[in-house]
């Protein structure tokens, strides 16, 4: 379990849950030329979302697929108003970053490693060295910043990736999955566009959302 880093430049917080022999996993599924399966929730910490997130672990996957569950947060409307001077950018270059960033996380066979050319795009490496890599999915997470280090929206990220990460931990432990999970909580203009955007370069498998149409994952 990696510990959870954000990059205020770009509005993201991030952490990495891989479990048992991923890697092994998906490089033997490249070597018989199989398609890697990913999979996409998108969520917004509502019940409905919950629910999603415990289908997806609990239906859908499988050894060595990859899970991405993503909380893009309306600046305007989601946990926390940006705050000021620091506003989301809401040119479409900005958005396919984010999203570019997200697919290269999503894409990644192994552990990130310090100096690795994985992680462009604002993504600091350091912090992803360190991974739970062993069966029991137990966690060994690093210190993350005080809260006084931390913006309000900064602390709120923080907040949203502990809580989904939290879940994931505690639906894993009732498998025996070896997968990887990568939870993202983003602020950005348009939710609707960046998981669209998401989605157009992940190319996952199946694409699951929760949701009763009342909050901002309507669109």
């Amino acid at each position: 379990m990696s510990q959870i880093i954000d990059t205020p430049e770009s509005h993201r917080t991030i952490q990495i849950i891989t479990r048992g022999e991923y890697s092994k996993l998906v490089q033997e599924a490249e070597d018989e030329h199989k398609r890697p399966r990913k999979y996409l929730v998108a969520s917004d910490l509502s019940d409905e979302s919950t629910h999603a997130l415990e289908w997806a672990i609990g239906t859908v996957l499988r050894d060595g697929d990859t899970l991405l569950a993503i909380y893009c947060v309306d600046e305007e409307t989601g946990i926390a108003p940006v705050d000021g001077g620091s506003s989301v950018p809401d040119e479409p270059k900005a958005m396919k970053e984010q999203a570019a960033a997200i697919s290269i996380m999503a894409n990644s066979k192994t552990p990130i490693t310090p100096g690795g050319s994985a992680l462009p795009l604002h993504v600091r490496p350091s912090p992803l060295a360190q991974m739970s890599d062993g069966g029991s999915g137990g966690p060994n997470p690093s210190p993350a910043p005080s809260s006084r280090e931390r913006s309000k929206t900064t602390e709120e990220r923080f907040r949203a990736v502990h809580d989904i990460g939290e879940r994931v931990t505690r639906l894993l432990r009732k498998t025996r999955l070896q997968v990887k999970v990568i939870v993202e909580v983003l602020h950005c203009k348009n939710p609707k566009h960046l998981i669209t955007e998401v989605i157009d370069l992940v190319n996952p498998t199946l694409v699951i959302l929760g949701s009763r149409g009342r909050s901002a994952l309507k669109g």
